[in-house]
């Protein structure tokens, strides 16, 4: 079994999230066929592992949408937590990707998915970034299975002076990589290559295509004097 099978077989041990939200609270539902259209839908409710009930879109008729609002079909969920225990804390962005299971008709025209098997998060950042196109090299550290990653090619598509996102291609999804530490290798116009250390946030598997959200763990004076190189303003 070569590396990369090894890291998902891994990581996918175990992972069913929980999903904690109360009746009324409204989710972004971006739909496989609708790519251009984002829905807010309220919940009605939930049973843990098994399924998520939300309401039908008001004003949409199932045959409207017959590709998109049918069984089997994908869904791509996006929803709000806002933070109470921090005045620093900006509060979360979670996301899933979920199937539609069924349609009921009965007492109330309503949407039923599947209940995710992994939730992802990011906290909603205090500084803004600026879009980018970087090419960078990544590479992990810490676990001994993740340090026998190759190096992997990409690009940063924007970033801040605490943070960055960064994309790469890879046949195969590394799964439960937050919190992970990794080493950015960026190009700097005057200083050459400079090694920044990160830790993942957040990540999105797409089309055979890595995103990862990372926060910068120190280097900040390195960071900020690559954003000057580069002409991008530090806020």
């Amino acid at each position: 079994m070569d590396i990369m099978a090894s890291l998902s077989l891994e990581k996918n041990k175990a992972n069913t999230s929980i999903f904690e939200l109360l009746p009324g609270q409204l989710l972004d539902v971006q739909f496989e066929q609708l790519s251009g259209v984002r829905l807010k839908l309220p919940l009605i409710g939930y049973a843990f592992g098994q399924y998520i009930m939300l309401k039908f879109p008001v004003g949409i008729r199932t045959h409207d949408y017959h590709d998109a609002l049918s069984e089997g079909k994908s869904v791509f969920i996006r929803y709000l937590v806002s933070a109470h225990d921090s005045a620093d804390a900006q509060g979360e962005c979670f996301s899933f990707d979920s199937t539609i299971k069924s349609i009921m008709h009965s007492p109330e025209k309503c949407l039923v998915i599947e209940y995710p098997l992994h939730i992802y998060n990011r906290q909603l950042r205090r500084y803004p970034r600026t879009q980018a196109h970087l090419p960078a090299k990544l590479k992990f550290i810490g676990t001994e299975l993740l340090s026998l990653l190759p190096e992997f090619q990409g690009v940063v598509v924007d970033i801040s002076p605490r943070g960055c996102g960064f994309s790469f291609s890879t046949a195969e999804q590394l799964s439960n990589l937050r919190n992970q530490e990794l080493t950015l290798k960026v190009q700097s116009p005057i200083e050459g290559e400079i090694a920044i250390t990160a830790r993942v946030c957040n990540q999105r598997f797409e089309n055979e295509k890595m995103t990862l959200g990372m926060q910068f763990i120190a280097d900040s004076v390195k960071v900020e004097r690559l954003l000057v190189h580069l002409f991008i303003e530090c806020l």
